[in-house]
């Protein structure tokens, strides 16, 4: 079941996904795997040869391969979660509820539509933590190696792990959420706790992980990475992206929690009501309180030790294992729902939420996206229609009347989340093309001799688009002019400025810069829009006048006829 979810997640996102990158970062990736080039931007080595081992085996334009290389590694992180989801509760029904919140996470959908780095580092932490709950730790450790190679954030997900205990993946009676005491390798005669619902490990482990296995984990996830590191280890240790970087972030506490509740609060969207829901009860049974603890050990290393950029979805591991608290939660009400009526009453509780929480949003947040929100009603019963008819096939015993509240409530939840993400991907899709075309449109219509200025992500991908390289003559960033930079560049940034000004160079602005604008108006450039670019070009009478020119014969005129 979980490959037929990983390949239906797979044939979605790889269809979604278009020839043409979204930020400056995925630019350089994309020359670096080109140019099978190890040595620029040295911590993400993982992607590079994760990338140069699958591009040349998919038949897209290189751009559009990178594309469908995290589209799969988003197809397999969806999969991962399924598999925790049902492997926490052995019943489809958690998995159902996991992957629907997953694939309404606008933060995962992006990076599973998109190139960077995250998407490859997800699906190897979420493998690493799956094979980790199985019991086979050295391959853990090497899987979650292999992400820290990819991005070295990830080693902060090893001391969640430890903490995250195999043994506690018992066998449960069906029905009543509990454990029964099972060893995971037992076979009782319960009715459905038997057979059906034990947890083949490849042996049987204790209440928590033995001490060996933690420093198996722990040796295999860092020796390979440490191998590595070693190669650079200012890049990786002290560099932009170091694993000691976030010492010296430019991020204070305040604007890291404040950071991370706003990728919570718009990520999950009307979703969030269950992910809350989750927490709560995981934290509430003891059964899982290893799982959630493991998940508040890796929140305060991630929000401590690892932010640093107000753009780097650092936390995205830890929203895919919320995903799964959101299942785990979701099962207990749709299995109790029928003898609780204060959980049906929860679950009832929970869309109502979910509206509030977005029609909050909509006002004092202003998010452009959510003003489309209202209508919702036929994704809303779509999704309802699909979740109780799967549910009734896995679930034929139970009558349906007792859960409706819950799988009405999940519906509902997820039908306005999947109404929001599904407008902003298309955005996001019609911008990247756009912005693509409108590049490849500029080399044709530029003259010889001009400059480009921009903000350094999209001055890259000009660059990658037109020229296939980086830091060429034609483009200037706005960032080193502004002397974010350092003294050296500024001036550097400066100078090729002025020359452009000087020599009368067509000038394109991708962005609305006052300081520029005001500058060329000042030189008497003339302004015109191009697609959505400003272009900028000299007047011909504010040419500086040639040899021999009536200015100068008047200037001779009144020295006598003499030239001075």
């Amino acid at each position: 079941m979980a490959s037929l979810v990983g390949v239906a997640a797979a044939g979605a996102f790889g269809a979604a996904t278009v020839d043409a990158l979204a930020t400056g970062d995925a630019a350089v990736y994309a020359r670096s795997i080109a140019d099978r080039n190890l040595c620029e931007t040295t911590v993400h080595v993982g992607y590079y040869l994760l990338g140069m081992a699958a591009t040349p085996m998919l038949p897209f334009p290189p751009d559009r391969s990178l594309n469908v290389l995290s589209a799969m590694c988003g197809a397999a992180t969806v999969a991962c979660v399924w598999l925790l989801a049902v492997g926490y509760t052995r019943r489809a029904s958690a998995g159902v509820a996991a992957v629907a919140v997953l694939c309404c996470n606008d933060l995962f959908v992006r990076e599973a539509l998109f190139a960077e780095v995250y998407g490859p580092q997800l699906a190897f932490c979420t493998a690493a933590v799956l094979l980790w709950m199985r019991g086979r730790a050295i391959v853990a450790g090497l899987t979650l190696s292999a992400a820290a190679l990819i991005s070295p954030t990830a080693l902060l997900l090893l001391p969640a792990m430890i903490v995250m205990r195999p043994g506690a993946w018992l066998t449960t009676a069906a029905g009543t959420g509990r454990a029964t005491g099972a060893t995971p390798c037992s076979n009782t005669n319960s009715r459905d706790g038997g057979a059906r619902g034990a947890m083949r490990l490849r042996r049987p482990l204790q209440r928590g992980p033995r001490f060996a296995d933690a420093i198996r984990l722990a040796v295999a996830g860092l020796t390979p990475w440490l191998a590595v590191a070693a190669w650079h280890y200012e890049d990786y240790a002290l560099g932009p992206r170091g694993i000691l970087k976030a010492f010296g972030a430019s991020l204070s506490f305040y604007e890291a929690a404040s950071k991370e509740w706003s990728e919570l609060l718009y990520g999950f969207l009307s979703c969030l009501p269950w992910v809350a829901f989750g927490v709560w009860f995981t934290a509430a049974t003891r059964r899982y309180r290893c799982w959630i603890g493991g998940i508040a050990l890796a929140w305060i290393l991630g929000l401590t030790l690892g932010e640093r950029y107000p753009d780097v979805p650092l936390q995205l591991p830890l929203y895919a294992l919320l995903c799964v608290t959101a299942g785990i939660g979701f099962d207990a009400t749709f299995r109790a729902s029928a003898a609780s009526v204060r959980l049906r009453r929860l679950a009832a509780a929970c869309p109502a939420a979910g509206v509030v929480l977005v029609a909050w949003m909509r006002g004092p947040q202003g998010d452009e996206y959510l003003a489309g929100a209202a209508p919702m009603t036929l994704i809303a019963v779509a999704s309802l229609a699909a979740i109780v008819c799967l549910t009734m096939v896995w679930s034929p015993r139970r009558p349906m009347f007792t859960a409706a509240p819950a799988v009405l409530g999940l519906a509902v939840c997820v039908g306005l989340s999947t109404q929001v993400v599904l407008t902003r991907v298309r955005d996001r899709r019609a911008d990247h093309v756009a912005f693509k075309r409108a590049c490849l449109e500029l080399r044709d219509a530029a003259g010889p001799e001009y400059v480009v200025l921009s903000e350094w992500s999209r001055g890259i991908l000009f660059e990658h688009y037109v020229f296939g390289d980086a830091y060429t003559r034609y483009w200037i960033n706005m960032e080193w002019l502004r002397g974010e930079w350092g003294e050296s560049v500024t001036q550097r940034a400066q100078d090729r400025w002025r020359e452009a000004i000087e020599q009368r160079q067509e000038v394109w602005l991708f962005s609305g810069f006052d300081e520029a604008i005001s500058e060329l108006a000042a030189a008497e450039y003339e302004m015109t829009p191009f697609r959505m670019f400003l272009r900028a070009t000299a007047t011909p009478w504010a040419q500086p006048p040639p040899a021999g020119s009536g200015a100068e014969r008047s200037q001779e005129k009144e020295q006598g006829g003499r030239r001075p």
